[in-house]
């Protein structure tokens, strides 16, 4: 794996991890420009080169990997898990900074600012997801590119139908979810929860289904200078009505001397995968809930 290390500021390691739901691996080796496949099991089995400028966001299925450039080339390439080129996607001009890239049965969406999604829905006959067993050939072929449209979308899904999402933000050191079932923006029920903490949260990192009906948010904990950075995993148990007893959490060394990107990625059945890097090599550590919230 690439490790970048500048006279000032951060080393930079490979900055993107993302998990299909039958649990293969990519990760964005944005320092080599490529992808590394990985099997279920951590074992490398294909690699992908980008010809893209500034490669920061990756996104997986059981059919397709996706990586995305929001800032230079403005680009979505889609490769299937053999490294074959399925699609390109251009994205229009948006003012927001993109914070992530999704990916579902439902199709791509970026998150914008860490404050709303937004769903890539091709313009003309290029179908947005393209099954890897079956695509055309003219879809197929080196630089071809289609301009997509955006549509928003309440957040990020949370299960394979597309059917709920939810959205986190941080205000005044706390974290407030919003949660819609249904068919879509506007269609649904509506559940605000404000999560209470032991201490201040300095910048959420991640958000995604857990086990069963729940819903696991990553935080990084606001900490005195020269403190150990923390990072705090809670399990919210969704039901109605929601338990009584505070919800299962547990705490994460964080590696602040190399930039991951995205310090924790939530993946199948409540998994949390913390990326690890050093001068000697790259690594992911897995985490989960146990009965009583320890790992």
């Amino acid at each position: 794996m690439g490790l970048q290390s500048p006279q000032e500021g951060l080393a930079r390691g490979p900055e993107a991890l993302a998990v299909a739901p039958d649990g293969r691996l990519v990760v964005l080796d944005g320092v080599n420009g490529r992808l590394l496949l990985l099997s279920a099991a951590g074992t490398p089995t294909a690699t992908v080169p980008l010809d893209l400028t500034s490669p920061r966001f990756v996104a997986a299925t059981n059919q397709t990997v996706s990586v995305l450039d929001a800032d230079s080339d403005r680009q979505v390439q889609v490769f299937d898990w053999d490294g074959a080129s399925v699609a390109t996607y251009d994205l229009p001009a948006v003012d927001e900074p993109a914070t992530a890239l999704l990916a579902g049965d439902d199709g791509l969406a970026v998150e914008y600012a860490h404050d709303h999604v937004e769903r890539l829905e091709a313009a003309g006959d290029l179908p947005l997801t393209v099954e890897a067993t079956a695509r055309p050939a003219d879809r197929q072929a080196p630089g071809r590119s289609r301009l997509v449209n955006l549509r928003p979308i309440p957040g990020r899904a949370l299960g394979p139908e597309g059917q709920s999402h939810a959205q986190a933000r941080l205000r005044n050191g706390k974290a407030e979810i919003r949660i819609e079932r249904g068919a879509g923006s506007g269609g649904g029920t509506i559940t605000e929860l404000q999560i209470d903490t032991a201490g201040a949260i300095e910048q959420l990192v991640a958000l995604g289904a857990g086990e069963g009906d729940s819903l696991i948010l990553g935080a990084r904990a606001a900490t005195p200078p020269g403190s150990a950075q923390q990072l705090w995993v809670t399990l919210l148990p969704l039901g109605d009505p929601p338990p009584a007893e505070p919800p299962p959490a547990m705490t994460i060394d964080d590696q602040d001397s190399i930039y991951l990107g995205d310090p924790l990625v939530i993946g199948p059945g409540g998994t949390v995968y913390q990326p690890v890097a050093s001068p000697e090599g790259y690594s992911i550590r897995l985490h989960r809930f146990a009965e009583g919230g320890s790992r």
